[in-house]
């Protein structure tokens, strides 16, 4: 599969379960499933916070940031890839950034060396508030001394 196609599934995919704040159990569950496989280390550093580490060796990690959650919206859209959950929509481009982000992933995967260490940042709750703070507050930025 080319990057164009695998980021357009991964985006359709998300795009059918969007979830709302923090409590994003199926997006979670996919981005590790997607991120399953790959030479990095995935954690939770928060609640709905998803993080994969790609140690190259080096002092210095900088950090790729992606929102997931959705919504409160009615999907309209008569697609294949429509919403899944009622009441509830990407109608932020949260799904196309997630997607974004685990092409980019899977494509460092295939790297052997690197400037940098690489940090994905799966965030929650961008759409209210919180998310982001819980992952800083998490400490994850400086443990992989973020720069």
């Amino acid at each position: 599969m080319n990057w164009s196609d695998m980021a357009t599934h991964f985006r359709r995919d998300l795009h059918r379960i969007p979830e709302l704040h923090d409590d994003l159990p199926k997006t979670c569950a996919y981005v590790k499933a997607a991120l399953a496989g790959l030479p990095c280390d995935v954690t939770e550093p928060s609640r709905s916070a998803v993080c994969a580490y790609f140690d190259f060796g080096r002092k210095e990690t900088v950090a790729w940031r992606a929102d997931m959650d959705a919504l409160p919206v009615q999907e309209a859209n008569e697609i294949a890839w429509k919403s899944e959950h009622p009441g509830c929509m990407h109608a932020c481009g949260h799904d196309g950034h997630t997607a974004m982000a685990l092409t980019l992933a899977h494509m460092v995967a295939q790297q052997q060396d690197m400037p940098r260490n690489v940090l994905f940042v799966f965030q929650p709750a961008e759409e209210t508030t919180g998310g982001a703070k819980q992952i800083v507050d998490s400490g994850i930025f400086a443990r992989h001394n973020v720069v």
